[in-house]
């Protein structure tokens, strides 16, 4: 069944109802093909009032929440059983005229409609490269900000210029995408102080890279 969800985009959805009859009179009187494979009429399947009342429902419930929705907000990816518990109430208001109790109203299906999916996957692989960059960046950060306070520890003393370059360094190398060599300015230090940030650098970057490697 084809819907459109809160956002307005197209959707695949399909969904299996359980139900028993409790009225026979209701199913019989009441109401013209109540459900599908009645006994009185087995060659009824499609076309059933509860079949259509089932597919109201479900567009009507599925179009208040979109597809998808950023963490801690509602979708129909996510609110499996509070979507399920609409959809029962709901139809159970509908065909109570048939005597039909629901006992479930489950999703089995969702997806985006064929003429929009490529374009979601590539929003998707773009909100989470997104996500990915950022987190590196907010890592990097972190990691250049370990790697001055280590070599305060070491007390090793460094100028305006060489701090620049040092964070410069470290954030080419932890935001690249590929292998880089970094120069590192020590500003004219001794060769004693600058193996000193040589080493202290070098320790930084291979537990950069071995982060690199779990991940």
């Amino acid at each position: 069944l084809k819907i459109v969800d809160q956002r307005g985009n197209p959707v695949i959805v399909s969904a299996v109802v359980t139900f028993v009859a409790t009225s026979a009179r209701k199913a019989r009187i009441d109401v013209e093909n109540p459900w599908p494979g009645a006994s009185w009429n087995p060659h009824v399947t499609r076309g059933t009032f509860l079949q259509l009342q089932a597919q109201a429902v479900l567009k009507q419930v599925a179009s208040m929440f979109p597809y998808e929705a950023p963490p801690g907000f509602p979708s129909l990816q996510t609110e499996g059983a509070h979507i399920t518990e609409l959809l029962v109430k709901k139809l159970q208001d509908r065909v109570s005229v048939t005597g039909a109790r629901i006992f479930t109203f489950d999703l089995v299906d969702l997806s985006y409609a064929p003429e929009i999916a490529q374009s979601m996957l590539l929003r998707q692989q773009a909100a989470a490269l997104v996500d990915a960059r950022s987190l590196i960046v907010h890592a990097s950060v972190n990691m250049v900000h370990d790697a001055m306070e280590l070599l305060e520890e070491k007390n090793i003393t460094l100028g305006p210029k060489a701090k620049e370059g040092i964070v410069s360094n470290l954030l080419t190398v932890i935001c690249s995408h590929s292998g880089v060599t970094p120069t590192v300015n020590v500003g004219g230090e001794s060769s004693s102080s600058s193996a000193q940030q040589e080493e202290v650098l070098d320790n930084i970057l291979r537990r950069q890279q071995a982060m690199t490697n779990v991940e």
